[in-house]
């Protein structure tokens, strides 16, 4: 109908007589249905009607989801996003903290898996002549489709949903993604980003669940069920698909996600919903677009609209899925959007203004109970009947448009355009992928397609410019810098309406630094628009999203040697990984634990390899180059890896090491105090004396390591958010990797689960050696010191400085004269450590007499056994340590190494044990107090509980200490008998039995140590800020903990950096924190609580300068 009056449209049907369709066709405001009277307040006519299988088959080449056969379906989706890696930042290893893998802004769900899944039904299904059945019309029981569930299909693991970058966020992909409708059908989903994202809950500001997005591509591989003859929609469908136009092998589908919740709080975390169409594919149709028109939004509260004109049956078909603003609750917004009508402008030069003349369609049904959930958002004009062929014939010619109208029906008013497509109809969009990885040297085969009024535009200019806007490719480094890939300005389309750029991509050389390669960003338009990336970038930002092409380039990547290495060339890749990636330190491989990997390399190497549309390939970000996948598979193939490079010891690597070694030693204490702070006074006070003795080491052990680390001219480091541990958590320097450290009061099994491992002795047989034989060295060479002498004679007096004879050599005990170490350089050769181990054994069960023609590769101890274990004990941390000062001094004989200024040494005399003292200058003194830090934590033998006897009293380690009171007994040592070096189970069991390994060597049949666990205050595990009222007794205790916890490592780190005689006031605030510590595990979190009932609030331990 045309209507010349602007402002008012009387609406009559006696108008609509001379149409072909009737007045309910273009008006009526229920799809599918035939009504009577009102259109809003009549209930549905339906009619029986059975689909013709073999009439009125579609055969468009350029058929898409939106045309008829299609079905509809909704429900909910998940995914469960990794966010570490959202803040670019986070890719530079070098400046990583724990921190960073904490929940925060942009960061909701740091340990997320990736995974993504749908949970849905089929709501709606219409056969290919219009008829229709769901739950507001027809019999649906006649459609087994109808209510089928929407399901992750086939056998493998979930779907990963992955950023092309961090650098760009708003191209998120689904790979790996099986689909399955019921027992009908399964089919892969073929990986592409959303697009179209906007704010679709208007009223609602802020968040994700804010945001809408759609997802446009293709099934294939489709796997039919044998059931599926039983329904006339997939009959149907299938025989469409055998027509000459209709792609036999893919199917279109459509996808509408809104509504995600970041709230971890919420039992809908990291959900969405979902609605969805599948229909046929046209053999020449885009896969990820629809070969048809689009509506482009003319306000903020409306998002574009693509619509198809079906020639053959004269109607329009619209998707308005993610083109409607919602309510929070999910509705449509009435209050924004009102009532909407779809007409046609009737105008030669339309102004897409309610001033032009205007054809109207019908009514849109955007009001009507769940006509969202139903129809995805699809709709079809005229609703009944067809459009005359006049009518087509100004549509074809003529822009489509959405008016906001008001009024009472029938009489409506026009108020505002907000939806139009372009005045001339011409549009341009991928006609393939828009996001590319790419090598260097490798082409990105670009196709856009143009089109005019649905139709193929031919011999028209298409350009493609250069587009690095800040505000979608922001936070990091800059994108789009040289080398630029080779972009010719712009070419023409083909016959089909198709322009094609192939463009090469270059080594970006590594110019983001820590990131891998560069993005190239491109905005495309055929060469008489107006479009302009800066200007769209600053005031329509999301819009811009839709005009973009994006090539990911890789840096070329080399390995440093003639073959790879782990620290030279794994180890930068997958320490990366591991950082950004937390979930899988938790739950599968710690990719920056050496160890860790060998045990799962087969595992990983497999993954690698896996196709990239696979959902197990590795990595899940899909960011991985060639070359460097190349490189990682070729380690992870040698027999025996390579572990080390040439120059593996380093005065910088040692640094390094030694603040982390710094850092272990202080991740101990936080627990260890809590758990002595949670005693109540005058209860289990055996138990607090072992946990006071712990402490106190604890620190001293602290104070050995700064010292080392200043002594070989390094800078001790604890005034930073990353000293401290975000507990729960893993202790730093990889060590104990499956060990998860909390915040908890006392109790027994702390003791046992926890404490205990965390001081669990060395069982590798090559570190347990490697300890005896380092150690042993050195008091050999202390006894070979000459002693400083002077003597007189007839030229006078003459004195001799203290020097070292000749180094002594056991043939016995070293593979060379000089070794002071295991084997220099085979550190991680675990190829090299099982030929060390079978000549081991074959040493102690050997007649003795044999005659050895070799050096015996073997080391002295008396717990020297059949014992192989994790290596990343703390004692196997410090033996790497140990290694490093034995090659870079050539086992004390070098000591350059040592440059820092001895005046910054802490010699604290009441930490001093067995004579030694704690200042280090050199290579035996820095040995001597890892000595202290291995037999007072560990223990020298997991067979001897004793760390030291100075022949008066005998000391235990950590280890023992936290046994007995697990035992509940104080330990009596007996002397120590020959270990059963058969018992294979040793070799084999995940739990040791020390007693029974150690036959009989210590029994914990000593005075008891009872545990009442009355007498510990209720505390909250894992305390956080976050847990209590701000204002509340329990916040200002924890707060002003906090702030005294930050200042005493404020203090020490002045301490160990050239002011040890301020120790006396680390000293006074160490008190300090034990008096607040009391204060605030004895607080109840609630300020009308009873601390004995409790909860009662405790440590955050949070970094509050």
């Amino acid at each position: 109908m045309k209507v010349r009056n602007p402002f008012l449209l009387l609406i009559m049907a006696i108008a609509l007589l001379n149409n072909e369709c009737t007045a309910s066709g273009i008006l009526d405001p229920k799809a599918r249905t035939v009504k009577t009277g009102h259109p809003r307040t009549d209930a549905p006519i339906t009619r029986e009607f059975t689909p013709d299988q073999e009439t009125d088959l579609p055969d468009d080449p350029y058929m898409n989801y939106m045309l008829w056969p299609h079905f509809h379906f909704s429900g909910t989706f998940r995914a469960d996003v990794s966010t570490v890696n959202n803040n670019p930042s986070n890719y530079d290893t070098d400046n990583f903290v724990p921190a960073d893998q904490l929940p925060g802004p942009g960061g909701f769900n740091p340990k997320g898996s990736g995974e993504w899944s749908v949970n849905g039904s089929v709501t709606h299904v219409c056969y290919a002549d219009g008829h229709c059945v769901g739950d507001d019309e027809g019999d649906k029981r006649t459609e087994p489709i109808m209510g089928a569930p929407i399901l992750d299909g086939g056998n493998k693991t979930f779907a990963k949903m992955v950023d092309l970058d961090s650098e760009a966020q708003l191209f998120s992909e689904i790979w790996g993604w099986r689909i399955r409708i019921g027992n009908i059908f399964s089919a892969d989903y073929e990986p592409v980003p959303f697009q179209y994202i906007w704010t679709k809950m208007i009223t609602s500001r802020g968040g994700d669940s804010t945001f809408g997005a759609a997802y446009q591509s293709v099934l294939s591989n489709i796997r039919w069920i044998d059931n599926a003859n039983d329904s006339p929609f997939i009959n149907q469908l299938r025989d469409a698909m055998e027509k000459e136009n209709i792609d036999n092998k893919r199917l279109s589908i459509r996808l509408n996600v809104d509504m995600y919740h970041t709230d971890s709080k919420k039992s809908t975390f990291t959900m969405g919903r979902v609605t969805g169409t599948i229909g046929l594919q046209g053999w020449k149709s885009p896969p990820f677009f629809t070969l048809g028109r689009m509506m482009k939004s003319m306000s903020s509260h409306f998002q574009d609209t693509p619509f198809y004109v079906d020639q053959t049956k004269r109607k329009v078909f619209v998707d308005f899925g993610n083109s409607l603003p919602i309510n929070a609750n999910g509705s449509m917004d009435m209050r924004v959007v009102g009532e909407l009508l779809l007409a046609v402008s009737l105008n030669t030069t339309p102004s897409l203004t309610c001033s032009d003349d205007l054809l109207w369609l019908g009514l849109i049904y955007n009001n009507f109970h769940n006509w969202y959930q139903n129809s995805a958002g699809v709709q079809v004009f005229p609703s009944i009947g067809s459009l005359s062929p006049d009518q087509m014939e100004t549509l074809n010619q003529h822009p489509l448009v959405v008016a906001q109208v008001t009024g009472t029906w029938p009489v409506l008013k026009c108020e505002e355009i907000v939806m139009a497509e372009a005045r001339d109809g011409i549009d341009i969009h991928p006609y393939t992928e828009w996001t590319f990885r790419k090598n260097p040297n490798e082409r990105a085969h670009v196709q856009l397609i143009a089109t005019k009024f649905g139709k193929p535009l031919p011999e028209v200019d298409v350009k493609l410019d250069p587009c690095n806007c800040d505000n979608i490719f922001s936070g990091g480094p800059k994108v789009g810098e040289p080398p630029l890939p080779d972009v010719p300005s712009q070419t023409k389309t083909d016959e089909n309406g198709i322009a094609t750029f192939d463009i090469e991509v270059k080594d970006p050389k590594n110019n983001r630094s820590f990131i891998d390669g560069q993005l190239y960003p491109f905005i495309y338009s055929v060469a008489n628009q107006s479009t302009n990336c800066d200007n769209m970038c600053t005031n329509d930002t999301l819009k811009l999203l839709n005009s973009l092409i994006v090539i990911l380039a890789w840096d070329s990547y080399s390995i440093k040697g003639a073959e790879p290495t782990w620290l030279d060339d794994v180890y930068p890749i997958f320490k990366q990984y591991a950082n950004l990636y937390p979930v899988m330190t938790d739950n599968f491989v710690n990719l920056a634990n050496y160890y860790d990997v060998l045990k799962h390399r087969k595992a990983i190497k497999m993954s690698l390899e896996l196709p990239l549309s696979h959902p197990n390939h590795m990595p899940v970000t899909r960011d991985l180059s060639t070359s460097k996948r190349n490189a990682i598979v070729e380690w992870l193939s040698k027999e025996p890896v390579l572990g080390q490079p040439r120059k593996f010891y380093s005065v910088e690597h040692l640094r390094e090491d030694l603040q982390i070694a710094l850092q272990l030693e202080h991740s101990t204490i936080p627990p260890y105090l809590t758990a002595l702070a949670s005693i109540k006074g005058s209860y289990n006070l055996q138990i607090q004396s072992v946990l006071k003795t712990v402490i106190i080491q604890e620190m001293m052990h602290m104070a050995l390591v700064a010292n080392i680390l200043n002594a070989v001219g390094g800078k001790p480091s604890l005034y930073s958010k990353d000293f401290i541990p975000h507990y729960p958590s893993r202790l730093p320097g990889g060590v104990q990797p499956d060990l998860i450290v909390p915040i908890e009061k006392m109790s027994l099994g702390l003791i046992r689960n926890i404490f205990m491992k965390i001081e669990q002795p060395v069982l590798e047989l090559k570190q347990v050696s490697s300890f005896k034989h380092t150690f042993s060295f050195i008091n050999r060479q202390k006894n070979m010191v000459e002693e400083g002498h002077c003597r007189k004679s007839d030229e006078g007096e003459s004195c001799a400085e203290e020097k070292l004879r000749t180094m002594g050599y056991d043939r016995q005990t070293d593979e060379d004269p000089s070794s002071c170490f295991f084997v220099a350089g085979k550190e991680f050769d675990t190829d090299f450590q099982f030929r060390q181990l079978e000549s081991v054994n074959h040493m102690m069960f050997k007649d003795n007499t044999e005659t050895h023609t070799e050096p015996r590769r073997y080391f002295p101890g008396d717990d020297t056994r059949k014992i192989v274990r994790h290596h990343n004990t703390i004692g196997g941390f410090y033996n790497h340590i140990l290694n490093a000062l034995g090659n870079l001094t050539e086992c004390g004989r070098n000591n350059s190494i040592f440059t820092g200024d001895p005046n910054r040494q802490v010699d604290f005399q009441h930490w001093s044990v067995h004579g030694h003292t704690l200042a280090v200058h050199n290579y035996f003194t820095a040995v001597e107090a890892i000595q202290d830090i291995i037999e007072q934590g560990e223990g020298s033998s997991p067979c001897n509980p004793v760390a030291w006897d100075t022949g008066k009293k005998k000391d235990l380690s950590h280890y023992f200490l936290f046994y007995s009171v697990a035992e509940k007994h104080e330990i009596q040592v007996a002397e120590a008998t020959s270990p059963p070096y058969d018992n294979d189970d040793a070799a084999t069991d995940d739990v040791v039995d020390f007693t029974k390994l150690c036959n009989g060597t210590y029994y914990f049949n000593g005075s008891k140590i009872p545990f009442d666990p009355e007498g510990v205050w209720p505390m909250v595990p894992n305390p956080r800020m976050s847990k209590y009222t701000a204002g509340s007794t329990a916040y200002r205790r924890a707060e002003r903990f906090n702030q005294v916890y930050t200042k005493l490592l404020k203090s020490l780190e002045d301490v160990f950096n050239g002011h040890p005689d301020s120790l006396k006031d680390a000293l006074g605030l160490m008190y300090s924190v034990d008096l607040h510590l009391r204060n605030l595990v004895g607080t109840p979190i609630d300020d009308n609580g009873d601390p004995d009932v409790g909860p009662n609030a405790g440590p955050p331990f949070d970094f509050t300068p």
